[in-house]
């Protein structure tokens, strides 16, 4: 299963994450810019979801690392989009 499980993040990062942020810096991801992507994946609230759960990740040891002070993903309800 863990296996399957990197897959399936390696893919979501190759498709969707590092096109749409691979040129932003940790520090510059805004929460209306997340949003404005979310708005335009053509999938499912739960797929939506699903794909964050790598950039989540990522946001989580930024803060650890204290690159950043707060999480951007925080001010975003996926059901409300």
């Amino acid at each position: 299963k863990e296996a399957s499980t990197y897959r399936g993040y390696k893919k979501v990062c190759a498709t969707h994450l590092m096109p749409a942020f691979a040129k932003i810096e940790i520090q510059d991801l805004q929460p209306a810019v997340i949003r404005k992507w979310i708005r335009n994946l053509s999938c499912t609230t739960k797929t939506a979801a699903n794909i964050l759960t790598p950039l989540r990740a990522v946001i989580e040891q930024a803060l650890v690392d204290q690159y950043i002070k707060e999480n951007p993903l925080n001010s975003i309800i996926i059901d409300k989009l």
